[in-house]
Order: C-alpha cells, then structure tokens, then sequence
C-alpha cells in the first residue's frame, strides 16, 4: 500500500468519507476532500468536508487515532525512545524506528480486528 492508500484506509476505518476534490487556490493542485462526519482528527471540529489527514507523517495527526482507540476503550501502549517505539495491546506489539511512530500507529490501527463502536 501506499502512503496515501494507507491514509485513505485510516480516513474511513474512522468513519470518513470521500466528498469530491477543488483545487487549491495557492498551488493550483487539485485536493482530495474527506466528509469526517464530525471526527476531531487534530483537537478541532470539521465543519464541513476538509483535505486527507496525514496520519502517516505527522505525528498529531497519527495521535487522534490513538485518542479515538482510547475513547472507544481500547487501550493501547505506546513506548517511545531514542530510537523505537513500540506499540502494544495484550499480545500485540508492534516495533518501530521512532521516526516512523506514525506510520507505526497507522499500520497498528489497520491491523486491529473487531468493530469499533461508531
């Protein structure tokens, strides 16, 4: 998977959907734009359909689906040092370079099995 089909995935296992694309007014570039249905993906309300997150890079973004496992009560361990990370639930872990902490928790999110309350 890419790093964008992996942010796609994240997008709609946390209840996104895909709203269309516009163009952006300072690069000219065309922008995907996601429906979050009300999810906070950085510590703010969508109002209305905004551009993909990317949970894959940017650790803040990477960290709502930490903070929307936790609200759904599942309890994830997130060890940081120097040089890895490791994520862990019961007897799932995950190891990781630190900088690919977010990519790590992406990966982790995807693998998770069950359904997650809506």
């Amino acid at each position: 998977m890419t790093d964008q089909e992996i942010n796609e995935a994240v997008a709609r296992k946390l209840g996104a959907t895909y709203a269309g694309t516009r163009t952006s007014l300072i690069t000219k570039k065309e922008i995907q734009l996601w429906d979050w249905h009300g999810f906070d993906v950085d510590s703010g309300w969508f109002l209305g359909p905004s551009p993909m997150a990317d949970f894959c890079h940017k650790i803040n973004e990477a960290w709502a689906i930490v903070d929307y496992l936790r609200k759904q009560g599942i309890d994830i361990n997130i060890f940081v040092s120097e040089r890895t990370v490791m994520i862990s639930r019961q007897y799932d872990e995950i190891l990781a370079d630190h900088e690919e902490a977010p990519m790590a928790i992406c990966l982790y999110f995807l693998k998770l099995r069950g359904k997650l309350k809506g």
